[in-house]
């Protein structure tokens, strides 16, 4: 980060005067490492044997020393009072038993200040602060997300010492701060005016009329409803003749260009956005690096980019754009290439057959949570994850009738490894109940159920790209997953599992975000 921001600067360095690769360095008389900032050794052992100071000057030299590292030591202020008070002016410089105890807890701190670690966004922030009886801060801080927690004056001594400190009558710092500051509580003053939509079609227009590319297309279409010749188009760039070779299928809906593509059946179609060449980048991140855009890999992501855009040498960009995903690059090992020839199960219906695995254990949720129960269509590719809390077969069984039966209905078989959970007398009892033909894997050899293997590979790589640092919030991103998983192109069947279950596409945030041309409407007979 560091020489990009030098490299953009355009600056140079030294090499002689530089040091790279350093687990910590001293800045400034601190040591900054990956662990967090702490006093410099060298600084504070000049404490160690610090004597005790004879006169104003020494005391004033020691204090400048210990008030650069105050932070390490809790309470300063409170320690330090008693020599601050000697170097106040017309203060007799006369060494007490208190200055004594405030000179020898200063030195002990400072010598055995702890480590303090950087700021962590992902946490929250504890602020103690003092009340008052007038001008409430509380009504100028709502517009900010917090919770108020009471403390007692007795417990809270770090905010309520200089409230609660006696004042001598008529205080110049007090009578000053009064007549300074107005009581008044001011309204809050919020705008009510709403942002520009960013992909109205007022907005796409534009930014289509500002693309080289597209503006002259645009041009031709409302100038002339008939195809402009080679000659008129042959002077501008190679990405304007790729849409001129498109002209038959190029439409202007409210002004805005779009593609109309159509299924070689002619059964389907789809209309696909014109897209500025500069806006690329910004459906790139969130068709494939947002929480539904499942960082998944060049095909699905081109696939879902296809559903909604057309642009130039598409299928390039979304290459490099996976390519150089650093979040990608991070997570995900080399692929591994399959020795043999997989072996597909034929089934001929949704729900005829279902595969279900267990994930785990994982890191203990906030919800309790240690498992994923993995169960999964052969048909149609749809996936269910259940976050459980263990995998004893109560619970195994419990979830997949409570959750997947009843939901989807009664499969004719139910296949798995040969875990315990999975070939127990209550799923067993279960199966037999429902009339399931319950089937397992070669022992040993958990890979000859090979969708579910890989599944699992592709939950867990995407769940390690969205937890937080303390990875205890996996639950909570599985939904997120499942859509981007369920509406993503599965490469055996060439539909996505959405679009085998329901007969269509489900609709995700970047519709919403950059809009979509409304699906013709049909009646429920036309659409069943």
């Amino acid at each position: 980060m560091v020489l990009s921001k030098l490299s953009d600067a355009n600056l140079k360095l030294n090499p002689s005067k530089c040091k790279f690769f350093q687990k910590e360095v001293n800045y400034l008389g601190h040591i900054i490492s990956a662990e967090g900032v702490r006093t410099d050794p060298e600084k504070v052992s000049a404490v160690k044997n610090w004597k005790r100071p004879e006169n104003l000057r020494e005391l004033r030299s020691f204090l400048g020393l210990c008030t650069y590292y105050r932070k390490f030591v809790k309470g300063f202020s409170n320690i330090a009072r008693p020599l601050h008070k000697l170097t106040e002016s017309k203060q007799k410089f006369q060494w007490t038993k208190e200055c004594e105890d405030s000179f020898l807890q200063l030195k002990e701190a400072l010598t055995s200040s702890p480590i303090l670690i950087y700021p962590q966004p992902d946490k929250p922030f504890i602020l103690d602060t003092d009340a008052s009886q007038v001008a409430r801060w509380i009504q100028r801080l709502n517009e900010y997300y917090f919770d108020i927690r009471h403390r007692k004056g007795s417990s809270h001594g770090n905010a309520d010492a200089l409230s609660r400190r006696p004042c001598p009558e008529n205080c110049r710092h007090c009578s000053r701060v009064e007549t300074k500051y107005d009581y008044a509580i001011r309204q809050i003053t919020t705008s009510t005016a709403t942002p520009p939509d960013p992909w109205s079609d007022e907005k796409v227009r534009e930014d289509q009329m500002a693309d080289p590319d597209i503006k002259p297309l645009i041009e031709f279409m409302e100038s002339s409803s008939n195809k402009p010749s080679w000659q008129d188009i042959s002077a501008y760039s190679p990405t304007t003749k790729q849409y001129w070779a498109l002209w038959n299928s190029l439409h202007l809906r409210n002004g805005v260009l779009y593609r109309k593509f159509e299924s070689e059946d002619g059964k389907t179609f789809r209309w696909q956005l014109v897209l500025p060449r500069f806006r690329i980048p910004e459906v790139l991140k969130e068709l494939h690096g947002s929480p539904t855009g499942g960082h998944f890999g060049v095909m699905k992501t081109l696939h879902r980019v296809r559903e909604r855009f057309c642009w130039g040498k598409v299928r390039a960009d979304v290459e490099q754009w996976c390519k150089s995903c650093d979040a990608c690059s991070a997570r995900k090992g080399p692929k591994i290439r399959s020795r043999g020839k997989l072996h597909r199960y034929n089934v001929g219906a949704p729900f005829e057959r279902i595969a279900f695995d267990i994930l785990g254990p994982l890191p203990r949720t906030a919800s309790g949570n240690k498992y994923l129960l993995v169960v999964m269509d052969y048909f149609t590719k749809w996936p269910e994850v259940y976050p459980i809390p263990d995998q004893e077969a109560p619970t195994v069984a419990e979830a997949v009738v409570q959750h997947w039966i009843s939901r989807y209905g009664v499969p004719l078989q139910l296949h798995s490894d040969q875990g315990r959970n999975f070939v127990s007398a209550v799923l067993k009892g279960v199966c037999e109940l429902l009339g399931i033909d319950k089937t397992k894997t070669t022992p040993l050899h958990p890979q000859s159920d090979g969708m579910v293997e890989r599944f699992n590979r592709t939950i867990l790589n995407n769940l390690s790209l969205m937890v937080s640092k303390n990875q205890q919030d996996w639950d909570q991103k599985v939904p997120l997953f499942l859509l981007a998983y369920r509406s993503a192109v599965h490469e055996t069947t060439g539909y996505s599992p959405s679009q085998m279950l329901f007969g269509r596409d489900l609709r995700l945030p970047c519709d919403l975000l950059f809009g979509r041309p409304p699906d013709t409407p049909s009646s429920p007979e036309e659409y069943v």
